[in-house]
Order: C-alpha cells, then sequence, then structure tokens
C-alpha cells in the first residue's frame, strides 16, 4: 500500500522585498562609493594643503625679495625708483596688492592688480608674526633692513583664487574616476553574483518542488562552492530521513490502533496499581500510627504516675522528666501523621455540633499560656464587633486545633511582642456566617518566595528551620487539609523581620440552638473604667470590649500616666469606678501601681481588679494588701472578664488594707549549693540571709572574673549573677562560663540566673542573649527567689509551701516592711538584723556618694565609674527600702546609660533623698523602742 507523507515543508511565501543579488550589490555599492569617498576626500584636502603651503612659502620668499630690492629706495626715500620696482611685480599673477611703508608708516610706493584685496577680512590662520590666512588670500608683512636697521616695511597680498580653481578641477577628475569605478565595479559585481547565486536559486525550485510535490526521492547537485554544497549535502540527507521514516510509517499504519489500545490497558493497569498502593500506604500509615499512639499514651500515662511519687530519688526523677518531655513531642509527631494520614486515606470525619467560637479561641490561647509566658509574649483574642453571636455549628475540636496549630507556631517563630488572634464576621443571614480568623504575630515573618510552600506536607521555609525550631512540617498541610474538608481556605500574609498573619475564611452554619441571654449591657452602662497596660493591642481590645457594654472607658500606658489620669478625674469630680491593671509593666508594675493608689486617700476609693499571667508568683493576700478585689489571668476571656467586672462592681467600697506583719517564712524548703555572684555588701547580707533560712548553701563571688574561677574549681547547683559589677560584669562572666561548657559537652549546663535592678524592656532578652537562663529583679523578695530557685533546684525531704511574695516598697523615703520582710526579722530569730542592714547601707552608701561627688567633678573620665557607682546606690537602696532615693539613682543611672553626661545638680539632690531616708529610719526606730518600753 503506497502513502504519501504529507509535506513537512512550509508553502513557499510570496517574493517581497529586494533579491539577494540585489542586496549584495547594494552593500558593494555602499561599501565602494564610502570607500571612494574617503579616498577622494584625503586627496583633494591633500592637495589643496600643499598647494597653500607652498603659496605660502613663495610668498614669503618674494616678499623677503623685494624687501632687499627696495632697501636704497627706502633709505634715499626714492619715490620713482620705488614704484617703478613696485610695477616690475605686475608678473606675479596670484599677487592682489603690494605697499612700501616708511618706518613713520607712510606709503612710499603701492601696487594694486585691480582684484579684491584681502586686507580688509578677518583673518582665518596666523602663521608668526608676518602672515596671515584669509578666505580670499595670503597677507605677508616683511621688515625691509639696511646695514642691521629697520628702514621700513614691505605688505604683500597673495590671491587663493588659482587654488581655488586648481582644487575645483581636481574634484571633477576625481568624481568622474569614481564614477568610472563604479560602473565597472558593477559590470563586474553582476557576474560575480550570478556564478554564487545559481546554485542557491537552483537549491530554492528543488525545496519548493519538494514541498509542492511531496516528492523525497530529489536530490541537490553539487556547486563547486563549499558552503553551497555543504547546504545541499543537508537537505538531501534530511530529505533522505524523511523517505525512511516515511516507509516505516507506511508500514506501521495498520497496526497503530492495535497498538494504542495495548498502551491504554497498561498505563490504566499502571494507573490502578499506584492509586492502590498510594491508598495501601495511607491505611498502613494510619494503623501504625495508631497502634505506635496508644502505648505511647500507656508509657507517659505510668511515667506521669512515677514523677508524681515522693519517694523517687533526684536522678531517677530527671530521668523520668526527660522521659516525659520526649514521649510528649514524639506524640504530637505520631499524631501529626495519624491526622494526616487520616486525610490521605479518606477516613477523617468532620462533627457536626452546635458550639461558641469565642470558647473555641479562649481555649486555645490557654493551652499556650505558659509557654507565652515564659517567653515574655502577649495572648490576646479579639472579636469584630465585640458582640457578634458567635454560636455556630461545627466541628469544634477540628477547628481548635486548626487554631492552636497556628498559635503554637506563632509562639515558636516569636521572640519578642504579641501573638493575637482577631475573629471578624464578615456577613450573616438567618442561616450561615462568614466569618475571618487571623492568627497575627511579631515573629520572624516568611518570605514571599515560600508562603504557599509552607502548606505543602513535610515542608518549611528552608532548611535551617527543622534544626533550629524543631517539628516536621504537617502542621500546616493538615490545617489546610482540615479547612478544606470545613469548605475554608488559610493564606500568609507576612513580612520577613516584621511578623506573618494567617487568614481562616470559614463559612458556617449558624447554631440550631438559641444560646443563652447573655446578661444586660444596661448593667455596666455608664461605668467609668481605667485600663492600665503597656502593650497598646491589649488596651484596644480590652476598651473595645467594655465599650461594647457601654462603659465609659480611659486608657493609660504606664503607672505614672494613670495616676495622672486619676488625678484628673478626681479634680473633675469624675473618679473613676474601676481600674484594671495590667502585671507586667516597665518601671511600675500593677502592684506598685495599686500600693501607691492606695496610699492616695483621694484615689483609693477606686475599684481595682488586675490582668496577670497564669503562673504569677503574687498570692492573694498580697493582692488583697494592695488592694485588689479580683485578678483575671491572662489571655483573658470574655465571659470571665465580664463576670469579674460585675463582681468587683457589686463589691462595697474597700478600705486600703493595713499593713499586716508577714508571715513566718518556713525553713529549709530546698537544697543545693548556690554561687551568689554580687559585689554590693547589702545585697550580700540579703541574700546571705534568704538562702540560708531556705536551706540552701552558699559560696561568694565579689565580681565576675572569681565567679569565671570558682566555677572551673568546685561544683555549683547555681548562679545568682549580679550584672553589674566591677572588674568583670556578669555578662561577661557568663559568656566565658558558657563558653567553656562548650569545651567540655559532657559536664552538665550550669543553670546561671540574672540579678539586676533594671526591670526596663529588653533587659531579659538582653541577660538571655548572654546566655543567662532565667531573670530576677532587685530589690529580690522572698517569695520571688523561692520560686525562682524551685525552678532550678530540688526540693528539701520535706517539702513545705513555697512563701508568698512581699508587696514591693511604695516610692516613699524609708519603707520599714522591706526590712521587716527579711525571713529572720519575720520570723523573729533575728530582729537585729533589720538594724545591721541599716548600718552598713549606711557605710557603703555614705562612700558611694563621696564617689559619685569625685566622679562628677572630674567629668567624663569617670563615667564608668559614676554609672557603677550610681548602680550600687540604687540596688543597695532598695533593698532596704529606701525606695526615693533608689528611685532618683534609677532615674539617673537610665540617663547615664542614654548617653547623657552627669550633672553637678546630681548630688545634692542623690544627698538630700539620703538625709530622709537616715531621718525616717531614725524616726521609725524611736517609735519602736517607744512602743517597746511601754506596758
Amino acid at each position: 500500500m503506497k502513502t504519501t507523507m504529507p509535506s513537512i515543508l512550509p508553502p513557499p511565501a510570496a517574493t517581497s522585498g529586494v533579491t539577494l543579488g540585489g542586496r549584495l550589490r547594494r552593500i558593494n555599492g555602499i561599501t565602494l562609493g564610502v570607500a571612494l569617498t574617503i579616498v577622494a576626500t584625503i586627496a583633494i584636502v591633500s592637495s589643496f594643503a600643499l598647494g597653500l603651503v607652498a603659496l605660502m612659502n613663495t610668498s614669503r620668499l618674494q616678499a623677503r625679495m623685494l624687501a632687499e630690492n627696495a632697501a636704497a629706495a627706502l633709505m634715499f626715500e626714492d619715490t620713482r625708483s620705488a614704484r617703478e620696482m613696485m610695477q616690475s611685480l605686475r608678473n606675479l599673477s596670484q599677487l592682489d596688492e603690494a605697499t612700501l611703508y616708511t618706518n613713520h608708516g607712510q606709503v612710499l610706493a603701492r601696487y594694486h592688480a585691480g582684484g579684491s584685496a584681502p586686507s580688509g577680512r578677518r583673518p582665518l590662520l596666523r602663521v608668526g608674526d608676518d602672515m596671515s590666512v584669509t578666505l580670499a588670500g595670503i597677507e605677508v608683512r616683511q621688515p625691509v633692513l639696511f646695514e642691521g636697521r629697520t628702514q621700513g616695511t614691505v605688505r604683500m597680498s597673495m590671491s587663493l583664487e588659482p587654488l581655488y580653481r586648481q582644487t575645483l578641477w581636481q574634484m571633477l577628475a576625481t568624481l568622474g574616476a569614481a564614477l568610472l569605478a563604479l560602473l565597472t565595479n558593477r559590470a563586474l559585481l553582476r557576474a560575480l553574483n550570478a556564478s554564487v547565486l545559481r546554485p542557491l536559486k537552483q537549491l530554492g525550485r528543488l525545496m519548493e518542488r519538494v514541498s509542492n510535490e511531496t516528492d523525497y526521492r530529489l536530490r541537490v547537485d553539487a556547486s563547486g562552492i563549499a558552503e553551497i554544497d555543504a547546504l545541499g549535502n543537508g537537505f538531501n540527507a534530511m530529505l533522505r530521513q524523511i523517505q525512511e521514516r516515511d516507509a516505516t510509517l507506511a508500514a506501521h499504519r495498520d497496526h497503530l490502533e492495535e497498538e494504542v489500545a495495548a498502551r491504554t490497558a497498561e498505563l490504566r493497569s499502571a494507573k490502578e496499581a499506584a492509586e492502590a498502593a498510594s491508598q495501601a500506604k495511607s491505611e498502613f500509615l494510619a494503623t501504625m500510627s495508631h497502634e505506635i499512639r496508644t502505648p505511647m499514651n500507656g508509657v507517659l500515662g505510668m511515667n506521669e504516675l512515677l514523677l508524681d511519687s515522693s519517694d523517687l530519688a533526684p536522678h531517677l526523677r530527671a530521668w523520668a522528666e526527660a522521659v516525659q518531655v520526649s514521649g510528649q513531642h514524639l506524640l504530637g509527631v505520631i499524631n501529626d501523621i495519624l491526622d494526616y494520614s487520616k486525610i490521605e486515606s479518606g477516613h477523617m470525619q468532620l462533627e457536626s455540633v452546635d458550639f461558641d467560637l469565642v470558647e473555641v479561641i479562649e481555649d486555645a490561647l490557654a493551652m499556650f499560656a505558659r509557654q507565652a509566658e515564659s517567653k515574655g509574649l502577649e495572648l490576646a483574642a479579639h472579636c469584630v464587633p465585640p458582640h457578634a453571636p458567635l454560636a455556630l455549628r461545627g466541628d469544634p475540636f477540628r477547628l481548635r486545633q486548626v487554631i492552636a496549630n497556628l498559635i503554637g507556631n506563632a509562639i515558636k517563630f516569636t521572640e519578642q511582642g504579641e501573638i493575637v488572634v482577631r475573629v471578624e464576621v464578615l456577613a450573616q443571614d438567618g442561616e450561615r456566617t462568614a466569618l475571618r480568623i487571623a492568627v497575627k504575630d511579631t515573629g520572624i515573618g516568611i518570605a514571599e518566595a515560600v508562603q504557599e510552600r509552607i502548606f505543602d506536607h513535610f515542608s518549611q521555609a528552608d532548611s535551617s528551620t527543622t534544626r533550629r525550631y524543631g517539628g516536621t512540617g504537617l502542621g500546616l498541610a493538615i490545617c489546610r487539609r482540615l479547612l478544606d474538608l470545613m469548605g475554608g481556605s488559610i493564606r500568609v500574609e507576612s513580612t520577613p523581620g516584621l511578623g506573618s498573619t494567617f487568614l481562616i475564611d470559614l463559612c458556617l452554619p449558624r447554631a440550631s440552638a438559641t444560646p443563652a441571654a447573655a446578661r444586660p449591657d444596661g448593667l455596666l452602662a455608664g461605668v467609668r473604667v481605667l485600663v492600665v497596660d503597656d502593650n497598646r493591642t491589649n488596651r484596644y481590645i480590652l476598651s473595645q470590649q467594655m465599650e461594647g457594654w457601654r462603659m465609659r472607658v480611659v486608657c493609660a500606658e504606664s503607672g505614672e500616666q494613670a495616676l495622672a489620669r486619676m488625678s484628673e478625674a478626681v479634680e473633675a469630680g469624675e473618679p473613676f469606678d474601676l481600674a484594671v491593671l495590667d502585671m507586667h509593666m516597665p518601671e511600675m508594675n500593677g502592684l506598685q501601681l495599686a500600693q501607691t493608689i492606695q496610699a492616695r486617700p483621694q484615689l483609693a476609693k477606686t475599684r481595682l481588679m488586675m490582668l496577670a499571667s497564669t503562673y504569677l508568683d503574687v498570692d492573694r493576700s498580697t493582692r488583697e494588701h494592695a488592694g485588689i478585689l479580683r485578678s483575671v489571668n491572662k489571655p483573658i476571656r470574655r465571659a470571665e472578664l465580664r463576670r469579674v467586672i460585675d463582681e468587683v462592681l457589686a463589691h462595697g467600697l474597700v478600705a486600703p488594707a493595713a499593713r499586716s506583719r508577714p508571715s513566718k517564712i518556713p525553713a529549709a524548703t530546698l537544697r543545693g549549693n548556690v554561687l551568689l555572684v554580687e559585689d554590693n555588701p547589702v545585697n550580700q547580707n540579703v541574700a546571705r540571709a534568704m538562702l540560708a533560712r531556705l536551706g540552701v548553701q552558699m559560696s561568694l563571688a565579689g565580681n565576675g572574673l572569681e565567679a569565671v574561677e570558682m566555677v572551673e574549681r568546685q561544683r555549683f547547683d547555681l548562679v545568682l549573677m549580679d550584672c553589674q559589677m566591677p572588674v568583670m560584669d556578669g555578662f561577661e562572666a557568663t559568656r566565658r562560663i558558657r563558653a567553656r561548657e562548650r569545651e567540655h559537652p559532657e559536664r552538665p549546663s550550669l543553670p546561671i540566673v540574672a540579678l539586676t535592678a533594671n526591670a526596663q524592656s529588653g533587659d531579659r532578652e538582653t541577660c538571655l542573649a548572654a546566655g543567662m537562663d532565667d531573670y530576677l529583679a532587685k530589690p529580690v523578695t522572698v517569695g520571688g527567689l523561692t520560686a525562682m530557685l524551685a525552678r532550678h533546684l530540688e526540693p528539701a525531704a520535706a517539702e513545705t509551701a513555697v512563701p508568698a511574695a512581699t508587696p514591693d516598697a511604695l516610692p516613699s523615703d524609708f519603707d520599714p516592711q522591706v526590712l521587716a520582710a527579711l525571713p529572720m526579722v519575720a520570723d523573729g530569730s533575728a530582729p537585729e538584723f533589720a538594724h545591721e542592714m541599716l548600718q552598713i547601707y549606711e557605710q557603703t552608701s555614705t562612700e558611694a556618694l563621696a564617689q559619685i561627688e569625685v566622679a562628677l567633678s572630674a567629668g567624663p573620665a569617670q563615667a564608668q565609674v559614676l554609672l557603677r557607682q550610681m548602680h550600687t546606690l540604687k540596688s543597695s537602696s532598695a533593698q532596704v527600702g529606701a525606695m526615693a532615693l533608689a528611685g532618683l539613682a534609677g532615674r539617673f543611672e537610665n540617663e547615664l546609660r542614654s548617653g547623657h553626661a552627669g550633672r553637678p545638680e546630681w548630688i545634692g539632690t542623690l544627698r538630700e533623698a539620703h538625709a530622709r531616708a537616715r531621718r525616717a529610719w531614725e524616726r521609725d526606730a524611736a517609735m519602736h523602742a517607744t512602743m517597746q518600753a511601754s506596758p
């Protein structure tokens, strides 16, 4: 069966433009024309220039000869002889004018040929002082000398007209020669092109024939030109291959349908096998994950019972805790794999029950409260509008899983700042609610190039993420799959370094059951409330929530600002009914602010409640002592906030709590060997007494260098490291200890806790960056010290309750309660210890003031000494209760750290505060002695 293969060559296109021969002729003509033009131009210009130079030389020579012949005539002023001599110049055809001048500039004789003289034209070129060239001619001046003396001057003007005529004739001759050359070249090029283009035309006609007739048996003949023969051989080879393939296709055409059917059956079988293998793999993975998780739950449960036993040896407890942590991490990985495998295998089934979205989000936030608190992060939830009904129907467990995964990731990748979950109702109708859930953090952010890839399974932003932060890369993939099952979507908006926002869009049916009626907002209408929080997001969320309850809200971002707002409200006759205080604020925390409010009678009528961390170590008696009626744990639940506000407002006016004597501090609650690194004698004695009372063995180092050497020689369970010390500060000492630990990885890491009076934002991060494990602000309280030690040391055999923290001192001249809270004074075992502390403080503070005065007088040369002594005065003053002096020293220290120079008036202010503090404690001591002497 003969078949004809369709033409693979395109049909010949209509001829347009110039031909190859025409283009070659054009290129050759242009090339030759340019070359001839260049040559002719050079020849004509050079000929003109040479003629001009020759004329200039001739003119100078003729002027010199005329000057020599006119010397006698000028000497005797023989006018007749001079005129006859000038008439002899008429044979010079190029001469226009010649003039003979005397020394006085008078014309003795002149010759004029009748042409236009160039003397009046502006010279184009000057050749020396005696010659100038114009467009019309050349002018030469030659002095007439006789016996070395100048008798006059000869001026000659030579015309350039003959030179111009000569140049014109030369141009015409050159043009004729060029035309003759172009004509000759055209004839020769025509013959040359014919010999070259003829084989190309033959090849083109053959290609057109092959295209029209599809006859692949045709071949191109040799032309004798190597390049064209190479083109022809290639074309012949292509025709040969096409002819062979045409024959092969013709042979297999009858069997093509059978081969296609067979291949299709094979592909279908392979596809079914691949799908079956994928299904079997997913089912196997789901089964194995479940089988692994079941005994894992048993292991963790039994290990938790083991940890609860009181007779477990310390080293066995450490091993069991390691097992618990590792097991929980492994269980999390297994759960992720199980969920993903269920989704992949199609076994994931979603529930459809009524639930409250606000409760789901608040539950998810509560799961991470302690983890966020350990990193110093703020957790908050915000609903827009604040009181929109969010009773929905769906799978609350899986939705909580999605939100919890996003919150966990946000905490993992955020070192400072906040994580806010925002719920926004986009649209509502009778049946469904469209909403958007946004989880926003202030973490490291995600590069735009990988924002979509992070939702793929086993994928993270980059290869270092798993090593640095952990995780399997399944969390976000599971979130996307679960939301797909719910009919929702997830995406991310992020800028590296500025945080990320994960956005969930959902449309869920409204709950079938009607939610219980909320308490009417009218009960809170018109209540004036002051919200005090240093975090702007928290202030905004709280104000929106309370304004939704029709309360009159005023916000303050610090304790000082809150006191000012409260004073202004009292003066205006509209005091606040309620103040909501955040516990964690720089400079003045919520407890200190509450104590200050209670100390001012005009402000004490305002009811107080506190927003605190779930794990804050402030007991109920301490809060009541500061006048705080209730405390709400963060992250704040909307329902709980409303309930607590109702209870606080229903409470009667509470008078400021009287200061009570601190309860006795239980002894020997902890055990361990602690190294205290502190240079201040007052702080050394306070810490020694507290640690001894808690049953902790203590060693003392006066600076960071001593601490590094002692850690090398002796084993310690904990280091309490002051940050500001002479010789070597606590940061450098910590870095050296950590560097030596890296050199000896077999040694366990030594816990190091920072002791610093700097309680400002960023100090905790600075301590952690230096390698410290924890942070304890001065003045150190028994409760705070005990809670911190309990996190790092083993408890004593007979464990007792952790003592409550004493309230921080008020910013007064002297607060005796600070010394009264010391353990040996509080329990009555060493009441004279307070007096001893004051004696030591009076000596050290007097020395510090003297050194501050000297440093202020010395100027910038003693800046470091001034800063160190100011820090020492602040720390020791706060430790004994001289709060006004401590506040002044702290403010001056902050100015020094900001780069400002010390001012001489500081010393007077400090000495005055020191004197007031001394009078106050002497007055307190006299009052105490009088009370002891009375019957």
